[in-house]
């Protein structure tokens, strides 16, 4: 949207929409990113939260909650780590194939 400078820094403000097969998938708006120097970047401390935002919420799961699916630790062969960026169904676990009409994958 606009470019701007703060001392040398080269800042702009910018705005997107992400889509996933033409479906709404996230907005951004004000988003607002910079071109700096190595030593710039060494020197920073990365996004910087207050005591309030690091703080844990407290938060209780409605009484009728049902997990999608239930919660474990998995481990996966190479096999199935070579089929999630095909989407290769053989790489989730049996439990999480029911209903999915087309499976998750990852980049290559």
């Amino acid at each position: 949207d606009t470019f701007f400078s703060q001392g040398e820094t080269k800042l702009f403000r910018f705005r997107f929409e992400a889509t996933v097969d033409g479906e709404p998938l996230l907005s951004m708006r004000n988003g607002v990113a910079g071109f700096f120097t190595m030593p710039e970047l060494d020197a920073g401390r990365g996004v910087v939260l207050s005591e309030e935002e690091t703080r844990p919420e407290r938060r209780s799961l409605p009484s009728d909650w049902e997990r999608f699916v239930p919660v474990s630790r998995e481990s996966f062969s190479d096999e199935q780590i070579g089929a999630l960026p095909a989407g290769g169904l053989e790489a989730w676990p049996v439990r999480w194939r029911t209903g999915l009409k087309r499976p998750p994958a990852l980049p290559a």
